[in-house]
């Protein structure tokens, strides 16, 4: 069915279609298939420090507000905006999409939606300080797949072998906990340790920002001897993507507060949203790879909306 210029579409019946649980159901199909086309059609060449995982996954959530009628459904952290929705996007960087999410209350654990540790396989997985999980690490190792994630401040583990950033052995940390080396006891600007949490053993980047007078950590299971401290520093800093694609999302897909109390119509707006943005981003890239993908999705009445416009008349 395709309708005419004289074809009107009445309000009431059309949101009562969208108000159905189906709604959100059919577009997370959509996006999903979607996903899995976009995957196949593009994947990137990765630095060689990278080129020998299956792939490098970066995992992130991003929460909005909603309206307040929906808290009961989708509980906020905050008091001042009782309802808040929280999506969570593991995103792959070698086709530059994501390849999964979920939509949760804004209160739900980020850990919860990490991706299952079976499923990583020489795979890489870079994840901010709100998902570290030793169970997790434990699994992930199980089956063969590697992490960066950053720290907590809480962290504390003991050091079992310490080196700077230039490989130096520092033997005087070995034994102390980490918290207990300071600016005053250590002057390296990175520390690149090897530390026990319980049962656990896995290695520690740290760095000193002068400017800012604060720690930064790392948590990795990639060996030393072929991934030097800086190179985990740098290989963390491409988690930046999912941020951007986020960014994306809210500023250039209409991702953001939506005006209804129907818990089915913000959903399937939310996969709407996915939607468009994988599109833009698989068309951007097959006809024009040059250019930045945010910077195309700044510009879709430019290049977008004339290809859609010869679509339609087609």
């Amino acid at each position: 069915m395709c309708l005419s210029a004289k074809d009107t579409v009445a309000y009431k019946p059309y949101h009562n279609q969208l108000r159905k649980e189906e709604f959100p159901i059919f577009m997370r199909q959509l996006a999903m298939r979607a996903i899995a086309q976009f995957a196949r059609q593009q994947s990137a060449n990765l630095p060689d420090k990278l080129a020998t995982f299956d792939d490098v996954l970066l995992q992130d959530g991003s929460s909005f507000h909603i309206h307040r009628d929906l808290s009961n459904v989708y509980p906020s952290r905050f008091k001042r905006n009782p309802a808040a929705v929280e999506c969570h996007m593991t995103m792959s960087l070698k086709s530059f999409s994501p390849v999964a999410m979920s939509i949760s209350a804004d209160t739900a654990s980020e850990r919860d939606f990490l991706p299952a540790p079976k499923t990583m396989s020489n795979k890489l997985l870079l994840a901010d300080a709100g998902y570290p999980d030793f169970q997790f690490f434990t699994e992930l190792e199980l089956y063969g797949g590697f992490y960066i994630f950053r720290g907590a401040k809480s962290l504390n583990p003991h050091v079992i072998e310490a080196r700077n950033g230039q490989g130096r052995h520092l033997s005087k940390l070995e034994g102390k906990k980490l918290k207990d080396i300071t600016r005053g006891t250590n002057r390296s600007q990175v520390l690149d340790l090897k530390v026990r949490s319980g049962k656990q053993e896995f290695r520690v980047v740290r760095r000193w920002f002068a400017e800012e007078k604060r720690f930064c950590i790392w948590l990795t299971n990639l060996p030393s001897g072929t991934y030097t401290a800086d190179d985990i520093m740098a290989i963390y800093r491409c988690r930046w993507q999912v941020e951007l694609l986020f960014k994306e999302l809210k500023s250039h897909t209409n991702w953001q507060r939506f005006v209804t109390a129907q818990k089915a119509i913000v959903d399937g707006l939310i996969w709407a949203s996915l939607l468009s943005l994988i599109i833009r981003r698989s068309t951007a890239l097959q006809i024009m790879p040059s250019v930045s993908l945010f910077k195309a999705a700044k510009n879709v009445d430019v290049w977008l909306l004339p290809i859609f416009e010869c679509i339609s008349h087609t």
